[in-house]
């Protein structure tokens, strides 16, 4: 197929270089050629093309009735799989420390080396500080 398929491609070519040389140089003649000749080798290029096409996909659906056909002769037992049993991880729970620092009675050489992360918890529609980032 792939022979046909360069033919058609070579045929093609042929012909738009009569087609762009008719328009090009429009003079009775190569309008002539490109009207006729032109037109048939175009036409012939496309017909391979479209031949190689058919084929092709008959041969797929061949391809995929012959398939389906092995498939449903076949018996195919279903996998025997046993239930596994899994135990959940045991987590325990995460403890939470409350703790107050006081600013008073924070050092300022510990604030700078450590980081501080902190959640605030607002009451819907309260109104939230500009500066702070979302």
């Amino acid at each position: 197929m792939t022979r046909w398929l360069r033919i058609s491609a070579g045929l093609t070519l042929v012909a738009l270089a009569m087609m762009v040389w008719s328009v090009l140089q429009p003079t009775p003649l190569p309008v002539m050629l490109a009207m006729s000749f032109g037109q048939v080798v175009g036409t012939a290029a496309f017909a391979i093309y479209g031949w190689v096409v058919f084929v092709d996909l008959r041969r797929l659906r061949r391809a995929a009735r012959r398939g389906a056909a092995k498939v449903e002769a076949a018996t195919v037992e279903p996998a025997k799989v046993e239930a596994a049993t899994v135990e959940p991880a045991k987590v325990e729970p995460a403890k939470v420390e409350a703790a107050t620092v006081e600013p008073a009675k924070v050092e300022p050489a510990k604030v700078e080396a450590a980081t501080v992360e902190a959640a605030t918890v607002e009451a819907p529609g309260a109104p939230r500080d500009p500066a702070e980032p979302t």
